[in-house]
């Protein structure tokens, strides 16, 4: 998929936009598209800003365009609305929402070292978007408060990641039984804690997903020796556990030099739980 006509698809919705919502400050793109990073899979993610809540007329403007020319509402509240719909044969994802929910999760970050996941994808959208119209400099102002990150929500993401459930669970409930639908299960949730840590060491927002994950390694330099390749052998290979153990325990001397005001003391006590 050529990135041109896709950022040329997302210039026509912005046109639509400004002509049939009147209220708007701010519309960008998130994704892969944002950070030039289009494949053959990739699809438009655009975020619309409100002064205020979502304004009826574009709630029932958008249901018309809806039940005339196809897609779905994914969610409508009075503070969002999420629609999806394909247009030239690319699926678009536009997110309508009020200015002051991106205001309350940026202060909950910035302010109150929020690690929360959802608050991390929604300024993670914000710091690496493309502006297509932000006549009032909103988006100008948010990356620039989001460009200074707090050393004080580095070592929280740090620490609320650095769980990981013990090894011989993997070993003895997961593998030893072939439960492999667990075992993915676990896999995946010392994944996400990994990429938490590491986040944190790298002073970076988690992405609060791991959809391309490539692609958020590949921005860290602080990291565990062939990292990229020990997670795509990890998942490929259900009798791969030991190179997650080798993983954590590299990740948990990583923040022992690069962050040692966070222990490692009580998680690798847990890590290495034994019954």
């Amino acid at each position: 998929m050529d990135s041109n006509h896709l950022l040329a698809i997302a210039e026509e919705i912005k046109i639509e936009l400004l002509r049939t919502c009147p209220d708007i400050l701010s519309i960008i793109v998130t994704g892969s598209l944002a950070k030039g990073r289009v494949d053959a899979a990739s699809d438009i993610d655009i975020i619309v800003y409100h002064k205020g809540n979502i304004p009826e007329e574009v709630v029932q403007s958008t249901h018309e365009n809806i039940i005339r020319s196809g897609g779905e509402i994914k969610f409508s509240s009075s503070e969002v609305l999420i629609i999806i719909k394909s247009i030239e044969g690319v699926k678009c994802e536009i997110a309508h929402l009020d200015k002051k929910k991106a205001q309350t999760v940026i202060h909950r970050i910035l302010q109150e070292n929020s690690t929360n996941l959802q608050d991390h994808t929604i300024v993670t959208g914000i710091h690496s978007s493309r502006v297509l119209y932000d006549h009032y400099d909103i988006m100008k102002q948010w990356k620039n408060e989001l460009a200074s990150y707090p050393i004080a929500l580095a070592e929280a993401l740090v620490k609320d990641n650095l769980t990981f459930e013990p090894k011989l669970i993997l070993q003895q409930q997961g593998l030893l039984r072939q439960d492999w639908a667990y075992l993915a299960e676990l896999k995946l949730q010392s994944i996400l804690n990994l990429v938490g840590v590491l986040c944190g060491l790298n002073r970076t927002y988690h992405p609060g997903r791991l959809k391309r994950l490539d692609h958020t390694l590949a921005g860290l330099a602080i990291q565990p020796s062939h990292l990229q390749e020990s997670i795509s052998h990890l998942m490929t290979h259900v009798d791969a556990i030991h190179l997650l153990e080798d993983l954590i325990y590299e990740t948990f001397d990583l923040v022992d030099y690069h962050m040692p005001s966070v222990s490692t003391s009580k998680a690798r006590v847990n890590y290495e739980h034994v019954w």
